[in-house]
């Protein structure tokens, strides 16, 4: 009797838990939010996009509602200033110029031998970084050679060049590999001579739009090196370093937001996209770091996290914080996509104690591939399954333990009765048995 109660008591402190699998557990109609936060060090945000797919059809390119981009240093982890999520539009100048074609080319070509050279000779110089068989360089061509001869006429000419760089020629391959050219036509600012410091230029492809880029630096330089001002500007360089520079290596962007998806299969994109830009695909990294990356509510998110940090949810039982967290997936070479994908399951937690959690689970599953049909990218594809486990947690009500100890009670007394009863009734059959002289 002891033993059964101590095991009903027992059994009445603890905590249980049923699961149950039940039959679409949300509406088709509801979205899906998607939660990210991921790094590509390999990809400016100049270029980085986020693009969404699904089995319905819809197809949505460079999504920027509810994303925020930031840059990244060379290292791809340090984060420098928030990029702007829109791409801005840039203006192109369509004028053919047949009287300069026949002059020659006024622009320099550069090759690996002649680039450092020629930049240490200028105290500006713009280079074009292009491929002949990609349409918007073809189209900054013309306008390129004509501004080069228009800047013939301004009294900085000697010290202010324009140069060029075919990136598919066997001379400037190296050299654009060096500068991590990507995209065309890349267009790069390098000053005071400097090969291994650079910026990008990002504005409007005229004329007049580069000229108005030049004369603003020519503005800013300081024509007497004794005044107050150049001392003062001199001081800045020393203790920031010079702003206008930066260092001549991969850039990346940090990515973060959340998207809202249908609850359909699709995936997530997170690639490189321009519409003034063509890609050479052998030239694109799609290395990756996941930060954080959920399904669901943020709000339910944080939730989860408390209830697994104090015990009340294991960790074993909510694996996303742990598959698709703080992880680095690094591609050994270009042109390569990276996907993974992920089996999603609807899973609600009543848990009593923290009151009803709405979540997921899911499996991931990673690997890479070359796509040659489409730029490298980072690839979250998912699918979600039509079924909702649901876990309950109940303990045993009070009532219910008073009649099982009254059960437990009531039983060991019957028990005990009826082998009081049978041990009797066999001692007095003896004894008459005994008496009557028949043992």
């Amino acid at each position: 009797m002891f033993i059964l109660f101590v095991l009903e008591f027992n059994s009445y402190l603890s905590t249980h838990r049923t699961t149950e699998v039940q039959m679409g557990g949300n509406t088709a109609g509801d979205d899906l939010q998607i939660s990210f936060n991921v790094s590509l060090p390999r990809i400016p945000c100049e270029y980085a996009s986020v693009d969404l797919n699904n089995i319905l059809g819809t197809h949505k390119v460079n999504l920027t509602k509810n994303i925020r981009k930031w840059n990244l240093g060379q290292d791809g982890e340090k984060r420098l200033a928030e990029a702007a999520a829109d791409a801005t539009e840039v203006e192109h100048e369509d004028r053919e110029h047949p009287e300069e074609e026949a002059t020659g080319d006024a622009a320099v070509s550069l090759t690996t031998d002649t680039f450092d050279t020629f930049l240490k000779a200028n105290e500006v110089t713009l280079v074009n970084f292009y491929a002949p068989w990609c349409h918007w360089s073809r189209r900054l061509a013309p306008t390129w050679e004509h501004t080069a001869r228009l800047l013939r006429n301004e009294p900085y000419h000697k010290t202010v060049r324009l140069a060029k760089v075919d990136c598919t020629d066997d001379n400037g391959h190296a050299l654009c590999h060096k500068n991590h050219i990507n995209a065309f036509p890349s267009v790069l600012v390098y000053r005071d001579g400097k090969a291994h410091t650079h910026e990008h230029y990002h504005g409007d492809r005229t004329a007049d739009a580069f000229l108005e880029f030049v004369k603003g630096i020519r503005s800013k330089a300081v024509a007497d090196t004794g005044s107050a001002e150049a001392q003062r500007m001199h001081f800045e360089k020393e203790v920031n370093g010079d702003k206008h520079h930066e260092n001549n290596g991969p850039k990346g962007c940090l990515l973060t937001g959340y998207v809202m998806v249908k609850r359909v299969p699709g995936n997530l994109k997170f690639t490189a996209h321009s519409t003034q830009h063509s890609f050479d695909t052998s030239k694109v990294n799609s290395s990756h770091i996941i930060h954080h990356f959920f399904f669901g509510d943020t709000f339910q998110m944080q939730r989860a996290l408390e209830a697994i940090e104090s015990g009340f949810l294991p960790v074993a039982e909510y694996n996303p914080m742990i598959r698709l967290s703080d992880t680095v997936y690094y591609s050994t070479e270009n042109d390569m996509t990276q996907e993974h994908y992920i089996k999603i399951v609807d899973t609600k937690y009543n848990l009593g104690r923290t009151g009803e959690l709405d979540t997921f689970k899911y499996t991931v599953n990673s690997h890479d591939y070359k796509d040659e049909n489409n730029i490298p990218a980072a690839k979250f594809s998912y699918d979600l399954s039509p079924m909702t486990v649901v876990v309950q947690e109940h303990n045993i009500p009070f009532y219910h333990f008073l009649t099982s100890l009254c059960a437990i009670i009531g039983g060991v007394f019957t028990v005990i009765g009826l082998i009081d009863s049978v041990l009797y009734h066999s001692l007095s059959s003896m004894k008459t048995k005994m008496s009557l002289g028949k043992q």
